[in-house]
């Protein structure tokens, strides 16, 4: 009977030590409890104005409000999923992102990535707008993909081919754009014009050129139909291609200087005609330490059709990091647009972050 006692008392520890021991469905973790890594994101922005087209313009608001889990769920399986509240949305809660990401499916460098996600189309559509170097979007990207990127939802093979002196990575699949509405109707997406299944293709060659330097070449392209601008009863087909172009060098333990152009070229068929559109951003930052980053783009583009006009500017901007998650940036752009002329614009932008975040960081 004392042994049996001794027993009972005995066994939450044992429990304790058996759940200690490594699973294989807490994935690379390998965690005791099969608990995601959650993050909180706060991107607070204000927009200082002459553009009276702004309706949330001479305001400082928290833009957005991110939580993100992450977890690996079985062996070469992890899990993202991203859930967004934004200040024009009065925060209420949606999944900008949630999809798989598959390492390992037989075949050495073969992998997959299947549910919602931002499409893998040039270098700014897959990174949160908090992980970029600047606190708007190059104007090309909003005319092609729309003001909040391409979100799109299906499956993409992923292949990085064996080299030992060149990263060469293919990511091709096919996706639906757009959301179903409570009518079961499909709404086009902002920018890209699609609003049904797309396919899309990016290629990526990276190489160092120096022990400090190296340059990477992206070749992207999507392809879909849509509903026709100038006759909604006829579809309109539209191709998207780009290419982007980076340098990086890294003078200093914590320096880093990168120079990146980016072209994209829009064809559509609008009315029954071919018409071709086309826009491209210039973009440079330095960062001579740890704690600041400075920064310049110009941008050039032309609206899709049947839009008449383009957009032109330039910007400039300053990155105090205070962490490796916090920072804060001041921002000034000059623009010139057909619908708003010549407007100035400063942006006062704050990001915190809590957690292990690991979104794609450039």
């Amino acid at each position: 009977m004392r042994k049996f006692i001794i027993l009972l008392a005995l066994m939450p520890a044992i429990a304790l030590a058996q759940t200690e021991q490594p699973d294989a469905q807490a994935g690379s973790a390998g965690r005791a409890l099969q608990l995601p890594d959650i993050s909180v994101v706060g991107n607070v922005l204000g927009n200082f104005t002459t553009d009276k087209s702004f309706t949330d313009r001479n305001n400082l608001n928290l833009n957005e409000l991110e939580i993100a889990f992450q977890s690996g769920v079985y062996p070469g399986i992890r899990a993202d999923v991203i859930v967004a509240m934004e200040n024009e949305e009065s925060y209420q809660a949606s999944l900008e992102e949630g999809y798989l990401t598959f390492s390992e499916l037989g075949a050495r460098g073969l992998g997959a990535r299947l549910g919602k996600l931002r499409a893998p189309f040039g270098k700014v559509n897959p990174i949160h707008p908090h992980h970029r170097p600047y606190a708007d979007q190059p104007a090309a990207v909003t005319a092609f993909l729309g003001e909040d990127g391409l979100l799109i939802q299906g499956g993409s093979l992923t292949y990085l081919f064996p080299s030992t002196t060149t990263f060469i990575n293919f990511e091709g699949g096919r996706f639906r754009v757009g959301e179903q509405s409570d009518e079961e109707e499909t709404e086009a997406e902002p920018g890209v014009g699609i609003d049904d299944f797309v396919s899309i293709g990016r290629l990526s060659f990276g190489r160092a050129m120096d022990e400090l330097s190296e340059v990477e070449l992206g070749l992207s392209a999507l392809h879909g139909s849509g509903v026709d601008p100038l006759n909604a009863s006829d579809r309109d087909h539209v191709t998207l291609t780009g290419i982007d172009l980076s340098y990086q060098w890294w003078p200093t333990a914590f320096g880093k200087l990168l120079l990146r152009s980016e072209y994209m070229m829009y064809r559509s068929d609008p009315g029954g005609k071919s018409d071709t559109r086309s826009g491209y951003y210039l973009l440079a930052t330095y960062k001579p330490g740890r704690y600041w980053e400075y920064g310049a783009r110009y941008d050039n583009t032309q609206f899709p059709a049947p839009t008449p006009g383009k957009e032109t500017g330039w910007t400039t901007f300053v990155t105090k990091y205070l962490s490796e998650s916090t920072y804060l940036r001041g921002q000034f752009k000059h623009s010139n647009a057909p619908d708003t002329g010549s407007a100035n614009q400063v942006y006062l932008q704050m990001v915190w972050g809590i957690g292990p975040h690991s979104h794609t960081l450039q």
